[in-house]
């Protein structure tokens, strides 16, 4: 009888283990979807952009806009945009959705008059764009930007700013642009802020981006 017991209670622990063995083989792997910028800058003129969509489940992407439209194309989204007549600057926002996943693409075009557009290039750990100023952690020693602007430009950092280094000079209009900061981590105990200059070359537009870096 107490053999009859033991045998029987073996059996049921390895067929335990056989339910967790199966239950852990079938585990829902989560869903891949990325995809290769999260901002998208065009001038005042209508045009389109593609983006690279990462995923291998069927995907889908709309926009709540009457002056930005998306089509699928195997694995690109091609965003279009119509002429911008207004002065100001318009945002919307692309919803991607696969499996339930979620990702989103924010699109800014230019007006007719002197602009320049920001947006982070890509994820940052640490570093946030909200606006025209850039929050950045106080370890971070490298970030970088996308600029597209419609005028050629000037850029200028503020003088006797030892903590944060950028390339000045003169860059063309309607070419995105990559900008580049190297920082010096911020042992200092406190909030520092200093600002860059992007003016127009031979006229009057002119922007500022704010770079705050925390303490440590």
């Amino acid at each position: 009888m107490k053999t009859q017991l033991k045998q029987w209670i073996l059996c049921l622990l390895l067929s335990c283990c056989g339910l967790i063995s199966c239950s852990d083989d079938d585990e829902i792997q989560p869903v891949l979807l990325d995809v290769s910028t999260e901002a998208v800058m065009f001038t005042e003129n209508a045009s389109t952009k593609k983006v690279v969509v990462t995923t291998e489940q069927e995907w889908s992407a709309e926009v709540e806009s009457d002056w930005c439209s998306v089509s699928q194309i195997d694995n690109e989204l091609e965003i279009t945009v119509t002429t911008n007549t207004e002065v100001e600057t318009r945002t919307t926002v692309l919803t991607i959705r696969s499996q339930g996943q979620v990702k989103q693409i924010t699109v800014k075009q230019a007006g007719v008059e002197p602009q320049i557009l920001f947006a982070l290039d890509g994820e940052q750990e640490g570093v946030d764009l909200l606006d025209k100023s850039l929050n950045i952690n106080g370890d971070v020693t490298a970030c970088h930007l996308k600029i597209l602007a419609t005028v050629d430009y000037e850029v200028v950092l503020e003088e006797y700013v030892d903590w944060v280094e950028v390339a000045t000079g003169v860059r063309a209009a309607e070419k995105e642009t990559t900008l580049s900061f190297e920082l010096q981590p911020n042992e200092t105990g406190k909030t520092r802020q200093t600002e860059i200059l992007l003016k127009q070359v031979g006229g009057d537009y002119y922007t500022y981006l704010s770079i705050v870096q925390q303490a440590q």
